[in-house]
């Protein structure tokens, strides 16, 4: 085959319902594969550690079935990485269930769906603790086993290899635990012997869909190429072109280095990249290069650290504002002294977020800092026991209308409370493990298990 045109429908599926004119528009150029990247990490710990599914279920379905549907039309491979949003074994059999459900509800005939597990068993975690296996990642702490056990669960994010085995076993439909992003498109050109680093490469641009293209646009799809010595990318929207600074910009996405993309067996380099407008709408990519390297698995982790409620307080008064630090200081002593036979930070723990005081930048924010016109102070109070974080928010929320400050006017009402109530938020979770584990097998912390969809209908 002298190319292969792999088709991403959205960059996040199931985050709201992609465009179905832009896919359609897509399939009409007859690709060979059609898949979606379903997660990420950027929302935080919470889905992975509680094990649930961050997106509307109604969503998540719509695009499945767009998806499922055109790929046993048309008879071409199909595959979802990192399902579920954050990657989990729920996550996996969740969305398997749901192609399930489509399959019986379309009456498609039978297909082998891949289902690819990669959560860790935390004892094989540990063990690898033991043997010295784990290195830190970016700035991460040193792992020790009593972080281990504070782990609710944890997941491998795996490269192209486990994907290439399930294709080699048969596979038509592949739905996968967490995965390297570019895993999910580099994936099937791997297994038809298209060169790796530029298959990686292609993943690297295609996991986010239309947003490699200009103008900004999310939800929609894009078409990438593959062919010996060369990727090309054209969105699948008319109101969208592919330039080589939109493309090379997402060849940088989320890199600590510009030039260089780490997967689980090495580095893909791309200092020697040239990227060319071939045509008003896409740009080809050529120069990409494979670096080899012992083999190191990601893995990531959350623990749970308790019961979460938030406060709003919107406060407008300028002597308030002024005197911020005291204001605030006074509601942290009122809650300390009120709970003095606990211990702040350990049986519970509040977040004051001053939004409007350099909040977001904090000292990193180039700018003078000015005072504001007014703020909305956001409490969050977390703690063990879900009794106690409610009264922590509470009191916390009470404090800021009465708060006492050096030259203070007014005797009360300094902040306006959005409702007079806490408002019950997602238990809270943090990061317990950024990590990478040495491995010898590239199929290490992957479980392949393959089955027969049927939905009544005949090839």
């Amino acid at each position: 085959m002298d190319e292969l045109r792999i088709l991403s429908a959205t960059g996040a599926l199931g985050a709201t319902p992609f465009d179905v004119d832009s896919f359609r528009r897509g399939l009409e150029r007859d690709p060979h594969m059609v898949g979606a990247d379903a997660g990420s990490n950027d929302v935080g710990p919470y889905g992975l550690g509680a094990n649930t599914c961050y997106f509307p279920r109604e969503w998540v379905k719509h695009d499945l079935r767009e998806l499922l549907l055109a790929a046993r039309a048309r008879g071409i491979p199909m595959a979802i990485g990192t399902a579920g949003h954050m990657g989990t074994d729920y996550g996996v059999d969740y969305h398997a269930g749901l192609l399930e459900e489509i399959a019986r509800e379309a009456g498609l005939a039978p297909f082998r769906l891949a289902k690819i597990y990669t959560e860790l068993d935390l004892v094989d975690v540990h063990a690898a603790i033991d043997d010295g296996r784990v290195e830190e990642l970016d700035g991460a702490p040193v792992l020790d086993h009593t972080t281990v056990d504070a782990t609710a669960r944890a997941v491998a994010v795996i490269g192209v290899e486990p994907y290439v085995e399930a294709y080699r076993q048969g596979a038509e439909v592949v739905v996968a635990g967490r995965s390297c992003d570019d895993a999910i498109f580099a994936s099937y050109p791997v297994f038809r012997g298209f060169d790796k680093a530029l298959a990686i490469h292609l993943g690297k641009v295609l996991e986010c869909a239309s947003v490699a293209g200009e103008p900004y646009m999310a939800r929609h799809t894009m078409m990438g190429t593959i062919r010996e010595g060369a990727i090309r990318f054209e969105p699948m929207s008319p109101k969208q072109v592919c330039t080589p600074v939109s493309v090379a910009a997402h060849s940088m996405y989320e890199e600590s280095h510009p030039h260089r993309h780490r997967i689980p067996g090495g580095v893909v380099h791309l200092d020697d990249c040239r990227f060319v407008q071939v045509d008003p709408r896409t740009v080809e990519v050529t120069g990409a290069r494979l670096e080899e390297a012992p083999r190191r698995l990601k893995f990531e982790g959350a623990g749970f650290v308790g019961y979460r409620f938030v406060g709003i307080v919107g406060v407008r008064d300028p002597l308030t504002i002024a005197n911020l630090s005291a204001f605030l200081e006074y509601a942290h002593g009122r809650v300390v002294g009120q709970f003095s036979d606990l211990t702040f930070g350990c049986d519970y723990q509040v977040h004051v977020h001053p939004y409007g005081a350099g909040t977001i930048m904090g000292d990193r924010d180039p700018r003078e800092r000015r005072l504001p016109d007014e703020l909305a102070i956001v409490i969050e109070a977390t703690a063990l026991d879900e009794e106690l974080a409610r009264t922590v928010c509470r009191m916390y929320r009470k404090a800021l209308m009465v708060g006492v400050y050096p030259g203070q006017k007014a005797t009360t009402g300094k902040g306006a409370i959005l409702a007079d109530e806490e408002l019950k938020g997602m238990d809270a979770y943090r990061w317990t493990m950024y990590h990478t584990l040495r491995v010898d097998d590239p199929l290490a912390h992957a479980r392949l298990e393959l089955v027969t969809v049927d939905g009544g209908g005949h090839a």
